[in-house]
């Protein structure tokens, strides 16, 4: 019920007490003590998340209405001082069980960006089943995808049309011709029949 900046002394204590290796807080806006677009109060926030001087993961939200690459609702320090962000995107049915979960890396201070992973949450009477699964592009988690991979997707199981590859990414086509025009040579590559197919696929 406070700003993380007037409880950080009183977390430093407890964690020291307790030996706490990580820290979640859910969610950043309410703990910022403020409105989120604030450079000021974001940035306060993150000092006191830095002080506590162990691993952390903050939960944020989105714009319901943003872009699909927009990262947490408020000022661009949510994502500039931040060390690693992951969108996470759910896609469910109406009266479903089945939740399938899309996670995107957006951003990282030191390595390489992961890969997309999926995961099927399946809520049974007395059980949670949890799979893993690839990214379909035809499916609602495939539009968190950048368009170039969600064509390498579409490819995957062969060689298309220009408009075959629209219709599967739910694109224009004068924007799939941009994008495989792009990476010609580097991932995709046209055949003599005019369809588009994988570099280096048998």
């Amino acid at each position: 019920h406070q700003p993380l900046v007037s409880e950080a002394e009183a977390l430093q204590r407890i964690i020291a007490e307790h030996g706490i290796a990580l820290v979640v807080v859910d969610s950043g806006g309410p703990a910022c003590g403020g409105q989120p677009e604030s450079a000021d109060n974001t940035i306060n926030y993150f000092s006191a998340l830095r002080s506590l001087r162990v691993t952390t993961l903050t939960v944020a939200h989105i714009s319901k209405n943003g872009p699909q690459s927009a990262g947490p609702f408020g000022s661009v320090y949510w994502t500039n001082l931040a060390r690693s962000v992951w969108q996470v995107r759910k896609s469910q049915q109406a009266g479903s069980g089945q939740v399938d979960i899309g996670l995107y890396h957006k951003k990282v201070n030191s390595g390489m960006l992961q890969k997309p992973l999926a995961y099927t949450f399946e809520f049974k009477h007395n059980s949670v089943d949890v799979r893993q699964h690839k990214i379909q592009p035809s499916t609602e988690l495939a539009a968190g995808l950048p368009l170039y991979k969600r064509i390498e997707l579409a490819l995957q199981k062969g060689a298309r049309s220009e408009l075959e590859v629209a219709d599967i990414c739910n694109e224009g086509v004068a924007a799939v011709q941009a994008r495989l025009a792009e990476r010609e040579g580097s991932a995709f590559i046209k055949l003599d029949n005019g369809k588009w197919g994988l570099l280096g696929a048998p």
